[in-house]
């Protein structure tokens, strides 16, 4: 808003049909009175902007003076959008994984366990095979949309706690190969 409010576009006098360079540029710098005029190169180094910046300014004006919104990120078109009937498929794959409670932490934390050292290849692998013997489309964009879903929809951890530990196993950790 600024700059636009900070520049005037003129058309020069030979507006000639086809040619790159038909139009001046004002640039102002007190905007509270009429403003002083000053060149290009003074315009930029005084806001150390770039001269892209003013030709980006330019390009998304209007004619009433308004500047195109940003556009960046409002595309639902992206090649990475999962449809809701597969993440459906993810969640309900997740929920049929069996869990348990953190005994010693119950009151603590809310956060489930999976048991089995299973890791999210394994899961990711074993939720392809599921859909390939059902013939259901899967989640094609590799592991990454199986982690994101995994990650922000649930409160699962693959490892046990180290608090988590009874003293039989902490015995049994702690001696040595022979003793085991």
């Amino acid at each position: 808003w600024f700059l636009a409010n900070s520049m005037k576009v003129l058309r020069s006098a030979k507006d000639t049909p086809g040619r790159k360079r038909n139009r001046a540029f004002f640039f102002k710098t007190n905007l509270e009175r009429e403003g002083v005029r000053v060149c290009k190169n003074f315009f930029m180094a005084t806001l150390d902007i770039s001269s892209k910046v003013i030709r980006t300014v330019i390009a998304k004006q209007d004619d009433g003076g308004i500047i195109q919104p940003d556009m960046r990120g409002k595309s639902n078109s992206s090649r990475r959008h999962i449809p809701e009937n597969l993440i459906d498929g993810v969640i309900s794959h997740i929920n049929s994984i069996p869990r348990i409670e953190s005994h010693y932490l119950r009151a603590q934390t809310t956060r489930e366990f999976i048991d089995g050292g299973k890791t999210m290849a394994d899961l990711y692998r074993d939720y392809k095979e599921i859909c390939a013997s059902k013939e259901t489309p899967s989640v094609k964009y590799y592991i990454k949309m199986y982690c994101q879903i995994f990650s922000t929809k649930f409160n699962i951890s693959f490892f046990q706690p180290k608090k988590d530990l009874c003293e039989d196993c902490e015995a049994f950790k702690n001696k040595t190969d022979e003793e085991k």
